[in-house]
């Protein structure tokens, strides 16, 4: 079922294409700027007839300043390692509310059939003690009262049912099972005995929990967000250069090398360079700037948070874990055996 679920789980799909986002931002993060070409023709004269005559072909190449390549990319390399721990968590939380789902639809049908057992025991007792009510032997407060137990049980199996039909749902649900394909469950209930030291689980929480690692790496994340807004408040260079070619014909004649009269005519050919910096005069990036130092905060707020939280689920699942070992020790050493010897006895009696 978590083979299942990990392939076709839609939230955990959701995340997978996250990270398939995340890379692909990490990928435009390597890129440089575009180069630019541009091509002109100008005449000043009308067309056909005589004048100045000028093409021109230009390349324009930015150059990044400040290192932004290097800052946008280590951001896209956080945003790949965030989305990973994302997907990691999801896995987690998908993994244990599996098991803890297949536990509860594992426990509550020999619950179902155990009151069903219960349900008709005391049916039979009913009935038999009916029989002895109809020869005056018990008073009519037993039978009230088994009545009353009666109805009681046909409630709860009415709960137990319910419960095994819901574990069931939502088991299907978590490991997107089709309601058209049969599920069988496989397992018993067993006790598992855990040796857990509190120090040492919290401990090892801190180190391996994915949604701890994805706020710890949403921290860094955010001091990489501010140096990249600090990097893009500084311009980019431009360079260029341009080639222009000219011809210009003059209304005047002139004399070629065999001495005939021709119109004159010049022809030059030009070559340009330059470099164009923007001036950060009003846009400095300043909010950018702010946004990232709010979520520089922020992050270490809500990683401290979290580190708080995990503590606690942990101590709060081991005093859990704790009591129900508990609970099962009482419940095998009084309850069950008592029932036992009350069994015997009513065995006897009967």
């Amino acid at each position: 079922l978590i083979s299942a679920a990990f392939a076709r789980n839609a939230d955990l799909l959701a995340a997978r294409h996250s990270l398939a986002e995340a890379q692909g931002l990490l990928r435009q993060a390597g890129l440089r700027p575009n180069p630019a070409i541009e091509a002109s023709l100008d005449t000043g004269a009308p067309l056909g007839s005589g004048g100045e005559r000028a093409l021109s072909l230009g390349y324009t190449h930015t150059f990044l300043l400040g290192d932004k390549l290097q800052r946008r990319l280590a951001v896209g390399r956080l945003g790949v390692q965030l989305a990973e721990a994302g997907v990691a968590d999801r896995e987690r939380l998908l993994r244990a509310a599996l098991r803890a789902s297949y536990g509860q639809s594992l426990a509550s049908v020999p619950s179902l059939a155990t009151v069903q057992t219960l349900q008709e025991i005391l049916q039979q007792t009913y009935r038999v003690t009916s029989a002895r009510m109809e020869d005056g032997e018990p008073a009519p407060l037993e039978g009230g009262l088994l009545e009353r137990e009666l109805g009681r049980l046909r409630s709860e199996q009415t709960i137990a049912r319910n419960q095994v039909r819901r574990a069931i749902l939502e088991l299907r649900q978590l490991a997107a099972v089709p309601d058209s394909q049969e599920l069988r469950l496989r397992g018993e209930m067993l006790e598992v005995a855990l040796d857990i030291d509190l120090s040492g689980a919290v401990s090892k929480a801190l180190t391996i929990r994915p949604d701890l690692r994805a706020a710890r790496v949403q921290e860094t994340l955010a001091e990489a967000e501010l140096r990249q807004a600090q990097a893009e408040a500084i311009p980019n260079l431009s360079a260029f250069g341009r080639y222009t070619k000219t011809n210009s014909a003059f209304d005047q004649l002139g004399l070629n090398q065999a001495g005939a009269r021709v119109p004159l005519r010049d022809s030059d050919n030009i070559l340009s360079a330059g470099i164009s910096i923007q001036l950060p005069v009003r846009n400095r990036n300043q909010g950018l700037i702010e946004a990232a130092v709010a979520r520089q905060r922020a992050a270490a707020r809500r990683r401290e948070y979290l580190e708080r939280v995990v503590e606690t689920e942990v101590a709060s699942a081991i005093a859990r874990y704790q009591a129900a070992q508990q609970a099962l020790g009482l419940f095998d050493d009084q309850v069950l055996d008592q029932s036992r010897q009350n069994l015997r006895i009513i065995r006897a009696a009967y």
